[in-house]
């Protein structure tokens, strides 16, 4: 039988494929498709072949981010209000020879919508990655520090979408997984809620979820 490590949980097992090739992980229970002659660094052998690991098969369906202008239209309309009328109460002033108090105002004022976009543009959309495999979803959140929560296909027990009335008109969504397997817990009330991955303000939610449910194997 050929030993593979499970691409989910990380651990090696004896496979016993059915009449499909699939074997299921006795730990997680995420389900492996063995290839023939798969094989892996057995203890008793004197050499080593290389093993084909299963993750090598999966395939990358789709990376989304949450939408940046759509998403925060009033937001970024006013920073960049900000942002140009701080220019003008900059520029103005010194070319008629005054330089303050406007000219301050002004580079204040441009100083501040530059870090609100940068906020929004960081904290709002390059901070936040939903990958989409043939297998999994997968959230990922952060730059320096890093957060990855994952759900298998198989696991996911609803997917919820919320639109308000602007998301709709957009066409964005607020995006949930439930997973079988359990979620996280609330701080405030201890108690664990089932939704395991939430994301905001994601573009064509409905074709996101279409595309899981092609993977859900029901």
């Amino acid at each position: 039988m050929p030993t593979v490590e499970c691409d989910a949980c990380g651990t090696p097992f004896e496979a016993v494929p059915d009449a499909s090739g699939k074997a299921a992980c006795p730990k997680c229970g995420d389900v492996l498709r063995v290839a023939m002659g798969q094989v892996a660094v057995s203890s008793d052998a004197g050499t080593s072949t290389p093993k084909q690991h299963s993750i090598a098969a999966e395939k990358e369906l789709l990376v989304v981010r949450p939408a940046l202008f759509r998403g925060h239209p009033f937001a970024y309309g006013g920073l960049v209000l900000l942002g140009v009328a701080g220019l003008v109460v900059t520029i103005l002033p010194l070319l008629g020879g005054v330089t303050a108090p406007f000219a301050i105002a002004g580079a204040v004022m441009v100083l501040i919508a530059v870090i609100g976009f940068m906020k929004l543009f960081v904290l709002s959309h390059r901070w936040y990655r939903l990958r989409i495999t043939d297998r999994r979803t997968i959230d990922e959140r952060g730059i320096i520090t890093r957060r990855h929560s994952e759900v298998l296909h198989d696991h996911a027990v609803n997917i919820r979408i919320q639109q308000s009335v602007w998301q709709r008109l957009m066409n964005l969504g607020d995006f949930q997984i439930e997973s079988a397997a359990g979620g996280s817990v609330d701080p405030e009330s201890g108690t664990r809620s089932s939704t395991e991955i939430a994301i905001r303000d994601i573009p064509d939610p409905y074709g996101v979820k279409a595309l899981i449910d092609q993977h859900r194997g029901r």
